[in-house]
């Protein structure tokens, strides 16, 4: 009977971890596990060690986490992780942003262009979106309502939705 019970619990085991594996291979890539807790403990991307870093994500859920909150190596491009990034950067750099918005030119304005994805070669767009668009955009001191207005500016224009990855809530 024991045979039996060892069989068994050797056949779940690799039933697990062959499930890990499948489920979630495809799971935004860090290595072969994807990110999450696994990924941190994890790190090379030699085969048992996916194999522990994909049964880590999946029994203790921190991918769903990791992803939605920007940690535990989940922050490629994370929508979330780029608003709050943008939310930051206003919130320091606010007074000059807005002198700078105004003016259609200026390094602070630079970085929020870089902190919105843009590209080095939309900067100018983005410039002239916020200055053209000043009035709306800076209308509250709301930092949530100035990243949404600006966003959605970004994503009406031709130009910079292809050249911007805007944060999103």
């Amino acid at each position: 009977m024991s045979i039996i019970h060892n069989a068994k619990s050797k056949l779940f085991i690799l039933s697990w971890i062959l499930y890990c594996l499948v489920s979630f291979q495809n799971v935004y890539a860090v290595g072969a596990a994807g990110c999450g807790l696994g990924s941190v403990i994890f790190s090379d991307n030699r085969w048992w060690k996916q194999i522990l870093a994909a049964t880590t994500n999946g029994s203790t859920f921190s991918q769903t986490l990791g992803i939605t909150t920007g940690t535990s190596n989940c922050n490629a491009s994370g929508a979330l992780t780029r608003y709050q990034e943008q939310k930051d950067y206003i919130v320091v750099n606010y007074v000059t942003l807005q002198k700078e918005a105004a003016q259609g030119n200026g390094e602070t304005l630079k970085g929020l262009a870089a902190v919105s994805g843009c590209e080095d070669s939309a900067y100018q767009d983005f410039a002239m979106l916020l200055q053209t668009n000043y009035s709306e955009i800076f209308s509250s001191n709301n930092t949530e309502q100035i990243v949404e207005s600006m966003n959605f500016k970004i994503k009406t224009n031709p130009t910079l939705v292809r050249r911007c990855l805007t944060g999103s809530i």
